[in-house]
């Protein structure tokens, strides 16, 4: 089940035997609407919260300590919908796509996933401020590849993956979102980034800097309808190509290639969207 789906307001106390830990968590928070009275970070309120989960989910058979709970927490605390009244009227309308936690090994997609709450995972500094800064400070190639390998979760934009099958034969949806590798960029990244968001040719949905710090990831809409994705990527190519004078990854043909998810405070995010 698709964790952003869950109907909260339908949901029983026999029905929770049917969720697994992650999700009883997430219903739990969402349902009492706790980060609008608890802080995640109070050991007292972690105590009080570990409790009262536990009494909650009294009858089913899992069983989290609260090392584990209060990992959860802070996984779901700032992406539950009631926290952000805008979020709640569009967030189950907007394509999804799997996000899986590190390594880059770890195959089975922790959750499928919306550009809003993505959004409040990449503008978040509690996620990945500090590996992003660590990661601009290592200047071995090898060892940054590694640290990023390792160190940071990841995304597959283009679509939803099954646990341990992310080929392009096993895309269950495709989200209609294209992520462009724009590396090692020569040119002022603002000045780009500006350019890209008022391009009229574009439909830039959600843009960001690269975890390295040296490059653009522009997200760009397409209709899934009319044109599959390895052929708005050969569009894209070109198009980016005449116009920027720029060579895109071509790795981002491939519709299961995995998006790594920095901190950045100024990530980008369509105005449209809200107004779905």
């Amino acid at each position: 089940m698709d964790i952003q789906n869950i109907d909260i307001s339908k949901i029983t106390k026999s029905d929770l035997c049917n969720f697994t830990e992650s999700e009883l968590v997430y219903i739990y928070l969402a349902t009492f609407k706790i980060p609008q009275s608890y802080s995640i970070d109070n050991i007292e309120h972690q105590k009080i919260l570990h409790t009262d989960f536990l009494e909650y989910i009294k009858g089913v058979k899992f069983f989290l300590n609260k090392e584990k709970f209060i990992d959860e927490c802070k996984w779901w605390w700032y992406l539950i919908p009631d926290k952000i009244e805008l979020i709640t009227d569009v967030s189950n309308i907007l394509p999804v796509f799997s996000y899986y936690n590190k390594p880059i090994f770890n195959m089975k997609p922790r959750a499928n996933i919306n550009l809003l709450k993505l959004y409040q995972v990449i503008h978040n500094p509690k996620y990945f401020e500090k590996q992003t800064i660590l990661l601009r400070n290592i200047s071995d190639k090898a060892q940054s590849r590694d640290f990023k390998s390792n160190q940071f979760d990841y995304v597959t934009f283009s679509g939803i993956f099954p646990a341990y099958k992310r080929t392009k034969e096993n895309c269950i949806k495709p989200s209609g979102y294209l992520c462009l590798d724009l590396d090692h960029v020569k040119t002022d990244i603002n000045e780009l980034k500006t350019k890209l968001i008022n391009d009229t040719n574009l439909d830039v949905q959600f843009m960001f800097v690269s975890p390295n710090g040296d490059g653009l990831k522009p997200v760009l809409l397409y209709d899934t309808y009319k044109i599959v994705h390895d052929k708005f990527f050969e569009l894209m190519e070109k198009y980016f190509a005449l116009v920027y004078d720029f060579q895109i990854d071509k790795a981002c043909k491939d519709i299961c290639r995995p998006c790594f998810i920095p901190y950045d405070s100024e990530v980008y995010m369509n105005p449209k969207i809200l107004k779905r």
